[in-house]
This record gives structure tokens, C-alpha cells and sequence, in this order.
């Protein structure tokens, strides 16, 4: 008898980093190296937040809440993902609450911590058995708030590069998540635009067809409820890597312009992407196409 599929974990790195403005001047310095070569041998894409329309301004935290599926009201995660039951280190009490809520199991990081700190604990963690590990940075001090964009991006950079570093991570499906708000860089928030217009219509194929609506697309969608309202007050830029698990794009940077283009997760909701990661350890069904 075949023995089973030798799964890998996962360690989902959401950190809060500022407007996104300031992403393309940052990603030209020296501290982007490592971030642009995992780019180049991952996939990147750009999660989109559900726009409930009650006019307040969506923040890493919204998109954490949205990852984890409570919005909708989903349940339990191990219900819905085959017994999986993530740890969650958070900075955040509401964090912490919405991440219990959804069947998590909680670690609450201590003001300040510092994120060789955290890094290492996702390792034990992990090394102790964990499937998944979700680390949530949402607290903007941490991240460098109120100072120059650019010690905002170094700050968050300062997380991504702990656990690149962390060598437990060794084999484990790696995917961090920039949250990045208002105001965007320009090809980004066109393409944020663009999924959060009217449907577009595709040209006629010739002078005796009249023009038809593009097909809806999965990020315009959420379940049962139809069609989604996309904010353009929040997104998140994702970079996923584990050889042989995760694709490789045509990335060569991690920069906006390269993510609308050439990024291979290309765009979905933020309620999408747990599920995308459950199949890819083996919590859930083929996800997707």
C-alpha cells in the first residue's frame, strides 16, 4: 500500500505596510534584494477586499478577518477544511477574537515584539506539529506609522526578512501578505478600479455580432451572494514560495507594475486564498480550475 502524500505546512505572514504609494520608490533599495528573488522563484498576486459599503476604511485587519472567512459567517475551519486547525500569533486583541472565532488556536504577541521573536516561534510551532501558522502584524506601530513611508516598508521588510531567515521554515509553503492602503500605486489602483467597475464589454468579432459582456470573474464573486463591491481602500500583495508545491511566474521584481503583469496568483478575494492554501496541504478538495 502507497504511503500517504507528504504534505507541508503552512506559514501565512500578514504585515501591515502603509500607503502604497510609497511601495515603488521603496522596492528600489538595497533592503528589497531578498524579497525580489523570492519573487523570482514564486508566484505573486493581489488579494481584494469585500466592500460591505459601510464607508469605513478597510486595514490589515479587515483583511485578516476576510482571509480567515468570518465575514461570511463560514464557520469553523476545521469543519471546512478537514480537521485544520491553524495557530494564530497576533498583535491584535481583535485579531485574536476573530481568529478564535473561526477555530484558531491563539498565541497573543506581547507589544513590541521583536520579529526574530516571532519567527522563531512560528518554528516551534511548526516543528511541534502545526499544519498551519497564521502571523498577523496588524498593529501600524509595529510597522512604523507616523514616520517616513519608507521606514513604514523597512519595518514590515525587517518581519519579511525574520522569517525568510527562519531555517524551521525550511519546506514549509511560505506566504506573505503585504497589506497596503490608500493611496495606491497607480497601475494597482487601476487594476483594483477595473475590478470594481461595470462589467466590461468585449469587442465584436466582427461586423454581425453585437458586443458581449465580459464573463464575471471569480474576484467579482463571493458565493452565494453574487456579486462583490471591491474596496479600493485596502488590498493585499501576496508572494507565495515552496518548490515544487507553489508555481513560478515571470516575476523578476516584487513591484506593482510587475505584479498587475506578470504576477501568476493574479487577483482574488481574500476569502478565496485560505482555501487555495488548505489544498495545497492537504485540508481540502482541488480549489480553483
Amino acid at each position: 500500500m502507497p504511503s500517504p502524500i507528504p504534505y507541508p505546512p503552512c506559514c501565512v505572514v500578514f504585515v501591515y505596510a502603509g500607503d502604497g504609494e510609497s511601495l515603488a520608490q521603496a522596492a528600489r533599495s538595497s533592503e528589497w534584494t531578498h524579497v525580489h528573488a523570492l519573487a523570482g522563484r514564486g508566484i505573486s498576486g493581489v488579494l481584494l477586499l469585500k466592500d460591505a459599503g459601510q464607508h469605513t476604511v478597510l486595514t490589515c485587519e479587515s483583511l485578516v478577518t476576510q482571509f480567515l472567512g468570518t465575514e461570511a459567517a463560514e464557520g469553523d475551519i476545521a469543519a471546512r477544511f478537514k480537521n485544520l486547525r491553524p495557530v494564530c500569533l497576533a498583535d491584535s486583541a481583535s485579531v485574536c477574537a476573530t481568529a478564535a472565532g473561526s477555530g484558531c488556536l491563539i498565541q497573543r504577541l506581547a507589544a513590541g515584539t521583536a520579529p526574530q521573536d516571532a519567527a522563531a516561534l512560528a518554528s516551534r510551532n511548526l516543528a511541534k506539529g502545526a499544519p498551519a501558522v497564521f502571523l498577523a502584524v496588524t498593529d501600524p506601530a509595529a510597522a512604523g506609522e507616523g514616520a517616513a513611508p519608507a521606514s513604514a516598508w523597512s519595518a514590515a521588510l525587517a518581519w519579511v526578512q525574520a522569517f525568510l531567515e527562519a531555517g524551521a521554515l525550511e519546506g514549509t509553503l511560505l506566504t506573505i501578505v503585504f497589506a497596503v492602503e490608500a493611496p495606491l500605486p497607480a497601475p494597482l489602483a487601476c487594476r483594483v478600479a477595473e475590478a470594481g467597475g461595470a462589467q466590461p464589454m468585449l469587442a465584436p468579432a466582427g461586423p454581425d455580432f453585437p458586443p458581449l459582456p465580459r464573463p464575471w470573474q471569480s474576484f467579482q464573486a463571493s458565493g452565494p451572494t453574487g456579486l462583490v463591491d471591491v474596496s479600493r481602500a485596502c488590498v493585499g500583495l501576496t508572494l507565495q514560495h515552496l518548490p515544487g508545491v507553489t508555481r513560478c511566474d515571470l516575476m523578476e521584481s516584487f513591484q506593482p507594475e510587475a505584479i498587475c503583469q506578470k504576477g501568476g496568483a493574479g487577483m482574488i478575494l481574500a476569502e478565496s486564498l485560505l482555501a487555495e492554501l488548505a489544498f495545497k496541504i492537504g485540508h481540502a478538495p482541488k480549489y480553483g480550475a
